[in-house]
């Protein structure tokens, strides 16, 4: 066999690795996303009441976004694969114990812990990705993972409904850990042809190492700061809050704002829950295709898709009542511009790292960022839209996109200095 067939052949895991992350990032949304789905009725049944809720809700939150630094650092010191095997064992464990609780301290609990178990997922899947992922592939992947969790927020969405309607909520979870645990199985048979029959490249024992190169190595091991000071994305940062303040500010407090404005009834917001993804779906698409076409450099997109959303958000601050359709088109291509640069700076960037080995934590980090600017938003917007109105609320979605366009805009260069020395 020559040395073009030996690399066609190197190449082809990307197929089956691309399905086995969709099929892995698919559930960790359905077994996440699921309490969300099945809230209204669990208070209803006067299981937990809208406090008590909100407390399981956020105890999730905030163990997904602290678990993230934890996943992100084990990631590049660990088997990736171990670490997303112990993330879907306990995520089937919590969603599969979740129900046979009635208060809110043991549900807090679990539901904590399942965050964590969420948060295994994502920086490990990444730093697989940058092994079995041929360089030219890799934009493709990672928008195939993404579609994956769209497509999944909408088939919780619909689903879940039906399962209410027809068992009750608990069989919601049970269902989802069922998944799982099947989901699991199929993941070991999967990786595992992929790494049998084309092992990713191995990395240089500590032994064989000369004396430079293991001083270079313990190098590389302390110097995150200054490699994420030098490509600019300590500053991006920022930009990646402000992309989750956006992102899911809108996507929670839009049917909040098309009640009050437009006076809809609350079951539409079922519909702008699937609404969002699938316009998501097609605009990341288009996004991922300028991406590969003619930008090939993550700020520069993202700094052209936050002046575009401010561009948007003034129209809604100019019209905020024309029309319901109206609103719903510009706040989805908002919604569907954050899921871009979400794209750009939370999946392409860290994959620019695979070199210094720290794609993982990175990857962590960056998550660590977009969560922080969720959390702010879940607070923030409400506090706005109380003390001044929807109008002024708006005003602050178009300074946000503003400052998350100026700060990357300021990063281009040396953004590009980074990725062109890598």
């Amino acid at each position: 066999m020559n040395e073009k067939d030996l690399t066609a052949r190197a190449r082809r895991p990307y197929i089956l690795m691309t399905a086995l992350a969709c099929l892995l990032y698919f559930t960790s949304y359905v077994t996440r996303l699921n309490y969300n789905a099945s809230l209204a009725d669990i208070v209803e049944s006067a299981v937990l009441s809208k406090s008590e809720a909100g407390i399981v809700s956020t105890a999730l939150f905030f163990s997904y976004g602290a678990g993230q630094i934890v996943s992100g650092i084990l990631g590049d010191k660990v088997r990736p694969q171990w670490l997303i095997l112990a993330g879907l064992i306990l995520t089937i464990a919590c969603n599969a114990v979740f129900p046979l609780f009635s208060s809110v301290a043991p549900m807090t609990a679990v539901w904590t812990v399942n965050g964590f178990a969420q948060a295994l997922f994502w920086p490990p899947l990444l730093k697989l990705l940058t092994q079995y992922i041929p360089a030219e592939k890799f934009s493709l992947a990672c928008f195939a993972i993404v579609a994956a969790s769209q497509i999944a927020t909408i088939v919780i969405y619909l689903l879940v409904p039906l399962v209410l309607v027809t068992l009750n909520w608990k069989s919601v979870f049970f269902i989802a850990a069922g998944f799982a645990a099947a989901v699991a199985a199929v993941w070991i048979v999967g990786l595992r042809a992929v790494q049998a029959r084309y092992p990713a490249p191995a990395m240089p024992e500590k032994a064989n190492l000369t004396a430079d190169e293991k001083g270079e190595s313990e190098e590389n091991k302390v110097r995150l700061a200054p490699l994420l000071i030098g490509s600019g994305l300590a500053f991006v940062l920022v930009a990646i809050a402000a992309q989750g303040f956006l992102k899911d500010g809108l996507t929670t407090w839009m049917p909040t704002y098309f009640a009050e404005v437009f006076g809809m009834e609350t079951s539409a917001s079922i519909l702008m829950n699937v609404a969002l993804p699938v316009c998501s779906i097609a605009g990341v698409y288009v996004i991922t295709l300028l991406y590969r076409r003619f930008f090939r450099n993550e700020v520069k997109v993202t700094s052209v898709c936050f002046a575009a959303a401010a561009g948007l958000s003034c129209l809604l601050y100019f019209f905020p009542d024309r029309s319901a359709a109206f609103t719903l088109v510009l706040s989805a291509l908002i919604v569907c511009l954050m899921h871009g640069i979400n794209l750009m700076l939370i999946t392409y960037a860290p994959g620019r790292f695979a070199a210094s080995g720290k794609v993982s934590t990175v990857s962590g980090i960056t998550n660590v960022a977009t969560y922080v600017g969720s959390a702010l938003s879940s607070y923030g917007i409400a506090l706005i839209a109380e003390k001044a109105g929807w109008s002024n609320t708006i005003l602050s979605w178009i300074f946000i996109a503003l400052g998350g366009a100026a700060v990357c805009i300021l990063c281009i260069r040396r953004w590009a200095r980074f990725i062109r020395k890598k």
